[in-house]
């Protein structure tokens, strides 16, 4: 039973998670204060997430995707290294 709770909540989180990116940028009834508020609001009582902070990071991911020394979306340490380069890093 702890399994299959388990289960159910990631893939509610991995969902809430989607709808969130698609809020953060306006996607859903694509009124930005309307998508605002609920961003704010949802996401900090259920993600416990700041919506200011993502937009700013999610923001400076789409300048410089995937570019390892400044995307922060990829900057995973010391978790996970995505190239050997990383490791070279004081």
């Amino acid at each position: 039973a702890h399994m299959a709770g388990a289960v159910v909540m990631g893939f509610f989180w991995q969902q809430l998670a989607g709808w969130g990116h698609d809020i953060g940028h306006s996607s859903v009834s694509h009124n930005f204060q309307y998508d605002n508020f609920i961003g704010a609001t949802i996401g900090c009582a259920l993600m416990g997430i700041s919506t200011g902070w993502w937009k700013h990071s999610h923001n400076t991911h789409h300048v410089v995707c995937n570019s390892i020394e400044n995307d922060p979306d990829i900057q995973h340490m010391p978790v996970l290294a995505i190239t050997p380069e990383i490791m070279k890093k004081p």
